[in-house]
């Protein structure tokens, strides 16, 4: 939890930033300033904490800059900020009456795999996170994951439908509960 205003407004630059760059496929520190409205020193910064976190990656400058941000011939070159692909995934769960559809891509926003099933009376949210558990395992060649926890053979194929169901009654819980009181949501009918 966030312990004041300057930790917040912090967090929403840094978002502000990472998707600024992630959006535009790479910027320089002074495009993102211009674009962003906020001050340079504030973009170095960010940017600075962004490096050393992993998530951006900085690359010289093309030959051809972006559509109107034309070059400058003042100064040392611009060097180009990018978003490190492989610092992070994001995954996602879209529930409709029909189907579980769950999702993850890396930080750039690439697709690595989905995972869909059929609403019906068999099938549920751990079913989501089993074929989900499959797409991941698919996509990074692994087909064993049981080296998570030495000892204890095949561990997300005993947690990986409860993951599944527990993002989906935290889901549950705050649309029916709100932020506030997630639990009172999904447990008070």
């Amino acid at each position: 939890m966030r312990t004041g205003r300057r930790e917040l407004i912090r967090d929403l630059n840094r978002t502000l930033v990472l998707n600024l760059v992630r959006e535009r496929e790479g910027l320089s520190r002074a495009s993102l300033a211009r674009i962003s409205g906020l001050s340079p020193s504030t973009v170095t910064s960010v940017t600075s904490s962004l490096l050393d976190d992993g998530y951006l990656l900085e690359d010289e400058q093309p030959e051809q800059p972006p559509a109107g941000l034309g070059r400058s011939a003042i100064g040392r070159p611009a060097t180009m900020l990018r978003v490190d692909p492989a610092a992070g995934h994001a995954i996602g769960i879209k529930v409709t009456t029909d189907t579980l559809t769950a999702a993850i891509t890396d930080l750039a926003a690439a697709p690595l795999g989905t995972a869909t099933v059929p609403r019906g009376h068999e099938s549920s949210a751990t079913d989501v996170g089993d074929l989900f558990e499959s797409a991941v395992k698919r996509r990074f060649g692994v087909k064993d994951a049981s080296h998570v926890i030495p000892g204890h053979g095949g561990i997300m194929d005993r947690l990986d439908g409860f993951l599944v169901a527990a993002v989906v009654a935290a889901m549950i819980g705050i649309a029916r509960g709100g932020l506030a009181a997630p639990a009172r949501g999904l447990l008070v009918w």
